[in-house]
């Protein structure tokens, strides 16, 4: 995944409604405009450390997601509880704004990768 993280910035801004001030001392740019900061592609790690912390977001999840690292035999031992065991369904409901149907997407995928590795099946439910 390919991440612009100075728009990453710059969106998390705006969805958290930061004043101007806010963003500039998150940033830590004194009285320059943030659009600097925007710009830039990447960033220092001790400089995502401490925006992140500033701006109550964590901005190396957005870098590198959950993800699954699952041995072939974890895996087989998945698959044959699969086989075996009762499964049961659960079927939940998500409620958010339009506005965040990018984050819900994410959350999504954050959401199967975790699922995966500790062994759910996440997807859609069965047509009735």
């Amino acid at each position: 995944m390919d991440i612009h993280i100075g728009k990453r910035i710059e969106e998390i801004a705006k969805k958290k409604r930061l004043t101007m001030q806010e963003i500039k001392d998150a940033l830590g740019t004194g009285n320059r405009s943030p659009t600097y900061t925007y710009k830039k592609k990447s960033l220092p790690v001790d400089t995502l450390w401490r925006i992140s912390e500033k701006m109550n977001h964590n901005f190396f999840a957005d870098l590198h997601p959950v993800t699954v690292d699952e041995t072939l035999a974890d895996r087989e031992e998945l698959e044959k509880r699969y086989r075996q065991e009762k499964k049961l369904e659960l079927a939940i409901r998500v409620e958010f704004p339009v506005s965040l149907v990018k984050d819900f997407s994410t959350f999504l995928m954050h959401a199967n990768a975790l699922g995966l590795k500790m062994g759910f099946k996440v997807g859609e439910a069965p047509a009735k």
